[in-house]
């Protein structure tokens, strides 16, 4: 059976980058399938490609609605809004990645809660760490490498690498995406930005 709604978004579609492959999609979906079950999540390659699919979607997915969602990257919000405004099939982050939700403030204090970190002490070295990889990159709210400086953080502070993933993109698809839940303004960010 078709889902009632598919989200064709970025992220890599070769599957032999086994980290990588169908990143965004895969975070999408842990933070909403629960919620949202008659919805899927599909990466289709870059901005490129995500301008093209949803032709090709039609094929894929007959009957099912098709929207367009892509990171915000380095769009001025008013270059986002025209683009919202053009284009009723697109959705576009408020953030400029999907991994600045990942590493928000609420998102890194529930991890810390849940495994039982030190709120005080422990959660400033993640957003610090944070901080500190955002302006490394000498971009605002660049946040890809800040996911890598959080789960490093975290995992000298538990010391147990399995229980965070092996690298930064389990870490950022198996325990932050599902930290990201319906008690959380995160999720109410996104769920608006999705019109959900």
């Amino acid at each position: 059976m078709a889902p009632e709604t598919v989200y064709l978004c970025e992220g890599s579609t070769d599957a032999s980058k086994e980290v990588t492959y169908a990143w965004d999609a895969q975070i999408y979906h842990a933070i909403f399938h629960n919620s949202y079950p008659q919805i899927d999540f599909v990466s289709v390659g870059g901005q490129a490609e995500l301008k093209i699919a949803g032709e090709i979607a039609t094929v894929v997915a007959p009957g099912s609605t098709r929207l367009r969602l892509r990171d915000r990257d380095s769009l001025t919000i008013s270059a986002r809004q025209k683009q919202l405004d053009e284009d009723p099939n697109l959705r576009i982050l408020e953030r400029r990645t999907l991994k600045s939700y990942l590493v928000d403030d609420e998102i890194i204090a529930k991890l810390a809660t849940e495994y039982g970190l030190r709120p005080d002490k422990n959660v400033a070295d993640m957003t610090g760490a944070r901080e500190a990889a955002i302006t490394a990159a000498k971009q605002d709210d660049n946040a890809k490498t800040a996911v890598g400086a959080v789960y490093a953080t975290a995992k000298a502070v538990l010391r147990k690498n399995g229980q965070l993933g092996e690298n930064a993109s389990q870490f950022s698809r198996d325990v932050l995406a599902r930290l990201v839940t319906p008690d959380t303004a995160v999720y109410a960010e996104l769920q608006k930005v999705l019109g959900l």
